[in-house]
């Protein structure tokens, strides 16, 4: 199966994704949880596991989203870290 890049998923890719054998492991990976904090991570996968097992399509943006979010937040804090900010 051809998976989407993680900029380009959609709400459409994972409701296909969530009735994969693999859908917890292949939609984590999709929406980058290893670019993000260790917190984020199990928040997201718990997030996952929850969309897959109840299938709610109106998730799928919240997921989107919040993933996306985490991972720009993760992004920032560590750039922060090699380059602190002095006054």
């Amino acid at each position: 199966m051809s998976y989407p890049p993680q900029s380009e998923i959609s709400e459409n890719d994972l409701e296909a994704l969530r009735r994969a054998p693999d859908a917890i492991a292949v939609i984590t990976a999709l929406l980058g949880t290893r670019e993000m904090a260790p917190a984020d991570q199990i928040r997201t996968e718990e997030e996952v596991r929850e969309y897959v097992r109840l299938a709610q399509p109106q998730e799928a943006h919240a997921l989107i989203h919040n993933s996306k979010s985490r991972r720009e937040s993760w992004e920032r804090e560590q750039v922060l870290k090699e380059n602190p900010v002095v006054d």
